[in-house]
């Protein structure tokens, strides 16, 4: 069949959205057992259709997330399928695994590519391994498109004409919790960030904020601790820490987590994956219980806080989309994947599946303008709104040559012409717990920091 920008495509390992009797973890186990190939030309065929890739992490430091993810995508290929698929073609995922590593996963996105079996790619998280990727789609003419959380440590400086960004940035994400521990009235804070690209970037990013601005704020109480790169937190390990006052002259030195954790701190930002955010958390709470704990988004999940200590729960706030009677996509989520709650980042790429998907069916009718061009369109006014739960009409009025808006299960997904999202905040909410479920508070915003008074 030929390819979307004009070239053959060929057959590449898959699941099959349409046949539900098979089954996620088999794509990963698959997925796993072609990493040692130098591409995927070899793989099992599957017939033609419509391929769309998944550059996800299914193990190394974003292991958690991948999974979840990939459960969103096939998600949003079944409901299009379910309404004819892509100009008649059924919408196939092609999955991919980073291994949170930047060769192997610049190597899992070139193999992708050159397999011809792709031509639009979502993901990677890895924000090292996004900002590597506009050369490799020039050359191979494809679009990656951005959609997650973890992403946005990738701040673009100049457009990239092969890529679309679907999340807020870092400096949303930073402003945004900066912002509410500031309105919450805490003077001093603790930044505890994991050591990946993402959240240290955060938590640098919300020092910043805090020392540039903060007039209520007294820098020379917030620190930053960076922690090691280790499968779990030993409180009696040495860590790197920099205080707010030497953050801007590059000083940093070291200290235990026993010794952060016995501050006593009244407002802790918690900026880690899941698995370390939630045993930073266990550390914290047990020893403070009465601090107030603002958590970064990869920790927006049921699952993760429900496992948390009760006594921790009242005192948590943190940002991420959660659903209102409106939506209905984590009903479908859960019903589809028995009960399983997709992390903030699924929400996202739900809608860039969809995305993806509508713009290569207004492709297909209108192949004189590139696919970026028509994600752009499709993402804002003037066309006929469309929503997630109403993808049918969406492909029947542009397969008839009109024009759509889509709106997702994020809101709005307003993209500039330079790629990157309209306003990232508008699509997040704050939320604390109340009766042991995420509650949605307040939307989020962004602004100066209070004065003292």
């Amino acid at each position: 069949m030929p390819g979307f920008l004009g070239r053959q495509t060929r057959a590449a390992r898959v699941w099959d959205p349409s046949n539900p009797s098979g089954s996620p973890l088999q794509v990963i186990s698959l997925m796993l057992g072609l990493a040692s190939l130098p591409g995927c030309a070899d793989a099992e065929p599957i017939g033609d259709g419509t391929h769309v890739g998944l550059l996800l992490d299914f193990t190394g430091a974003l292991a958690g997330s991948g999974a979840n993810i990939e459960k969103a995508g096939i998600l949003a290929a079944e409901e299009i399928n379910a309404v004819g698929g892509v100009a008649g073609d059924e919408l196939f995922v092609v999955v991919a695994d980073t291994h949170t590593d930047l060769a192997w996963g610049r190597a899992r996105a070139e193999a992708m590519l050159q397999s011809e079996s792709v031509d639009l790619v979502l993901g990677p998280e890895l924000a090292s391994i996004a900002a590597g990727i506009d050369e490799l789609a020039d050359r191979e003419d494809a679009l990656f498109v951005l959609p997650g959380l973890t992403k946005p440590a990738f701040e673009l400086q100049d457009p990239l004409l092969n890529t679309v960004t679907m999340s807020p940035s870092t400096s949303e994400l930073a402003c945004a919790l900066a912002t509410r521990i500031a309105r919450d009235k805490h003077r001093d804070v603790l930044i505890v960030a994991e050591r990946d690209e993402f959240h240290q970037s955060l938590a640098m990013t919300m020092l910043e904020i805090f020392t540039s601005q903060g007039s209520s704020f007294r820098p020379n109480q917030g620190r930053v601790v960076v922690l090691a790169e280790r499968p779990s937190v030993d409180p009696s390990r040495m860590y790197t820490v920099g205080s707010g006052a030497e953050f801007g002259a590059g000083q940093w030195s070291s200290v235990t987590m026993r010794e952060v954790i016995d501050t006593k701190i009244a407002a802790v930002a918690v900026a880690a994956f899941a698995y370390r955010g939630s045993e930073l958390l266990w550390l914290f709470g047990s020893s403070n219980p009465g601090a107030s704990y603002y958590v970064s988004p990869a920790l927006n999940a049921q699952g993760v806080l429900d496992a948390l200590p009760e006594a921790l729960k009242p005192n948590l706030l943190g940002i991420g989309p959660i659903e209102d009677d409106s939506t209905g996509f984590e009903t479908n989520f859960r019903d589809r994947w028995g009960d399983e709650i997709p992390f903030s980042e699924s929400w996202f790429y739900f809608d860039a599946m969809v995305m993806s998907a509508l713009a290569l069916e207004a492709f297909r009718t209108d192949p004189s303008r590139t696919l970026r061009e028509h994600m752009l369109e499709i993402s804002r006014p003037p066309g006929d709104l469309i929503r997630w739960n109403d993808l049918g009409q969406g492909l029947e009025t542009l397969r008839n040559g009109g024009s759509v808006n889509y709106h997702g299960v994020t809101s709005p997904c307003d993209i500039k012409d330079d790629g990157q999202l309209k306003d990232g905040l508008f699509i997040l909410r704050y939320w604390k717990i109340e009766d042991g479920i995420r509650t949605p508070e307040l939307f989020v915003n962004c602004g100066r920091l209070p004065t003292a008074g």
